[in-house]
C-alpha cells in the first residue's frame, strides 16, 4: 500500500485534489494523515475534503451491506429464517468459462510441443518458424496457469454454503475434492485471519474452529467485508 506517511506535506494536498484515482486503503490513509497536519488540514479545499469523507463514507456503507461480498464472487442472503452464505452463480459461470478457455489453451500447448518436434527435424529451420511456436507455447502456459486456478475454485466452490440457524453455523465444503459437512453450536466469535493465499472468516468455539470462507487478496475491502460479515453472523443470534 502507497505510504502517504512517508511523502512531503504539500504532497498530501495534491493526493486529496486526486483522490478518486486512489484505493479505498489509501483513501483513508489519506484522510488521517491530514488529520495530524492540523495546518495542511485548514489550507485544503472544504469541498475535496468533503467529497473524500463522502467517499469513504460510501465505500463503508457498501462494505457494510455486503455489497461488496458480490465482487468477492459470494453472496450473503435470509432464506426461511435462516442466514446463508452462498457462491455467486455468475462466478461459477466465469470460472467454468474460464476453464473451458483454458482447455483451448492447453491444446495449443500440445500442438506446439508436436510443432516443436517437427521443428528441430526440419532442415530449413526459418526464423519466422522459431518466433510463432514460441507465442504458441507462450498462449498454451498460459492456458496451464489458467486451468490451476479456474478448476481449483470449481471444486473449491461446487455445493459450497454455510447455514446459520438459530442454534449453529452448518458449513459445506470441499476438502480434497470430497464435499464434507461440518457443524459447531453457539461460536464464541468469529475472526479474520490471513490464509496462504488471501484472507479468511473463521467461526471459534472453545478450543474448535471452522473456515467459513475464504478469498484472495489481503486488501483493507476484503479485509473488512469479512470482519462485517462475521458481525451478521454473530448478531443474528
Amino acid at each position: 500500500m502507497e505510504n502517504l506517511a512517508e511523502k512531503p506535506e504539500s504532497k498530501l494536498l495534491d493526493q486529496l485534489k486526486h483522490h478518486d484515482s486512489l484505493h479505498f486503503a489509501a483513501k483513508k490513509n489519506l484522510l488521517a494523515q491530514l488529520n495530524l497536519h492540523p495546518e495542511l488540514f485548514h489550507q485544503a479545499s472544504e469541498s475535496q475534503l468533503a467529497q473524500l469523507k463522502e467517499a469513504i463514507d460510501f465505500e463503508m456503507k457498501l462494505i457494510q451491506n455486503l455489497d461488496y461480498l458480490h465482487d468477492l464472487g459470494y453472496q450473503a442472503v435470509c432464506q426461511d429464517g435462516q442466514f446463508q452464505i452462498n457462491r455467486l452463480k455468475s462466478a461459477l459461470v466465469i470460472d467454468f468459462v474460464g476453464a473451458f478457455i483454458s482447455i483451448l489453451l492447453l491444446l495449443a500447448l500440445a500442438s506446439s510441443l508436436y510443432l516443436w518436434g517437427a521443428f528441430f527435424q526440419s532442415t530449413e529451420q526459418e526464423s519466422i518458424h522459431f518466433l510463432g511456436l514460441s507465442v504458441l507455447s507462450g498462449i498454451g502456459f498460459v492456458g496451464v496457469f489458467l486451468s490451476y486456478i479456474c478448476f481449483e475454485r470449481i471444486f473449491a466452490n461446487l455445493g459450497y454454503k454455510v447455514i446459520r440457524t438459530s442454534d449453529q453455523i452448518i458449513v459445506k465444503r470441499r476438502y480434497q475434492l470430497k464435499l464434507k459437512m461440518h457443524e459447531m453450536s453457539f461460536p464464541k466469535q468469529f475472526i479474520v485471519v490471513e490464509s496462504s493465499t488471501g484472507l479468511a472468516l473463521i467461526a471459534q468455539n472453545h478450543n474448535e474452529s471452522i473456515t467459513l470462507i475464504e478469498v484472495k487478496g489481503k486488501d483493507l475491502k476484503a479485509r473488512e467485508t469479512l470482519r462485517y460479515l462475521g458481525i451478521k453472523l454473530y448478531d443474528t443470534w
